[in-house]
């Protein structure tokens, strides 16, 4: 079976998590199909895509086709007569559509077995972000972000009632989907979640002594850890009450020596919403973006994830990865959004309000049943969803 997928976003190394999801999906279908990635992407001054070797050397073959606007509004009919074409050309057989922006004409006129995959609640997403653009008294992109809503949840209908089948992230996200008007019979849910050999080999070989050591970090101090991509206002929001916990710590009768590690980049966005100048006592530790969060992850204590109430997901991959080196958590309501099951009886703590760490601290060191992981395994994600992608190509002979 020949998979196709259509990516709005490039495909370059995962920055977040949406890209982090399609990489280890792909490889996983790699091994038994040949895969093909079209990706509409838009490089400044016609340069090529950096990331082009890395990503024939996993075995998928990628079609970078550059497009003069930010967004696909005007050029999903262009995406359409592409894709349409490549059908026809016998260079896939089914095809996956990864994000739902700049589908609207392709979903609606395309005849070709599809299966739509739901990440999480767009028009929740947008909406935060346009709510935020409204606080800073941004209009120009206020309205944009309005029109982004309004244009999203048509492409998001479309995308729910015309594929063959859809993938979603959780159970709230087929939820959703089934509110946009997917058959719920057809909808599956593929989660989120983490390479636990890969995990479990590194815990293997790690020692965090010898990983503060090698990462400046104190060897006696309680350490807790955030990661995630700055280019999202939600990532922002958490680091800002991360930091509203630093300072209620500072204010407490507490002993014990509590440092920060937020881990992710590009950290010059952090300039306009958070004063991270203000971590003047050395107890907050900015990396900027990594190639790799293990060493962090397995160094530190405890996972912070102090997401704001409208900051929806459909399973944050980082709190499997917390729980997958072996870190109890401590999050909010919507931190743990789409991962409920997960986190059942795990060493997961609710805070309400960041401020708020009476009830809280200190963190008790208890281990993690990692049994329950095995859902969450990259590998589980796959075999799903490439069940239900041969199933839509198969359905086309029947």
């Amino acid at each position: 079976m020949i998979i196709g997928v259509y990516s709005f976003f490039s495909f370059p190394k995962p920055p977040f998590g949406q890209n982090l999801r399609m990489i280890k999906i792909l490889k996983q279908f790699s091994k038994s199909n040949k895969v093909v990635v079209y990706s509409p992407a838009v490089h400044k001054n016609n340069t090529p895509n950096p990331y082009e070797e890395e990503i024939r050397s996993i075995g998928i073959e990628y079609f970078d086709f550059n497009l003069e606007q930010e967004y696909a509004f005007l050029n999903d009919v262009r995406v359409h007569r592409f894709l349409k074409r490549e059908y026809k050309r016998g260079n896939f057989d089914v095809l996956q559509l990864e994000n739902s922006l700049g589908t609207f004409s392709l979903m609606r006129k395309c005849n070709v077995p599809k299966v739509g995959v739901f990440q999480t609640r767009g028009a929740d997403e947008i909406s935060f972000w346009t709510r935020g653009q409204l606080l800073q008294g941004n209009v120009k992109n206020f309205l944009r972000g309005r029109y982004l809503m309004f244009y999203s949840t048509l492409c998001e209908r479309t995308l729910a009632c015309k594929s063959s089948f859809v993938i979603t992230t959780s159970q709230q996200v087929k939820e959703y989907t089934v509110n946009l008007g997917a058959n719920p019979k057809k909808i599956v849910i593929a989660r989120n979640g983490v390479d636990l050999e890969e995990y479990q080999r590194y815990s293997r070989s790690a020692d965090k002594l010898t990983l503060r050591r090698k990462l400046g970090i104190p060897e006696n101090a309680f350490v807790f850890i955030f990661h995630g991509s700055f280019d999202f206002p939600q990532n922002v929001e958490a680091v800002r009450n991360i930091l509203e916990i630093r300072n209620c710590l500072k204010k407490s009768e507490l002993a014990e020596d509590y440092r920060f590690l937020i881990v992710g980049g590009p950290v010059e966005r952090l300039n306009t919403r958070v004063l991270y100048t203000d971590a003047r006592d050395n107890d907050v530790y900015f990396t900027g973006y990594v190639e790799d969060v293990k060493p962090y992850l397995f160094s530190a204590d405890c996972g912070l994830a102090p997401f704001p109430e409208d900051a929806l997901s459909g399973g944050r991959i980082k709190i499997v990865e917390f729980l997958a080196a072996g870190l109890p958590v401590i999050a909010t309501k919507t931190g743990i959004y789409g991962l409920e099951e997960l986190v059942y009886d795990e060493p997961v703590y609710i805070i309400r309000d960041p401020k708020d760490t009476r009830n809280l601290l200190p963190v008790p060191k208890v281990d993690v049943n990692k049994s329950k992981l095995k859902n969450f395994d990259w590998s589980k994600t796959a075999s799903t969803n490439e069940k239900i992608l041969r199933e839509a190509f198969e359905n086309q002979f029947s």
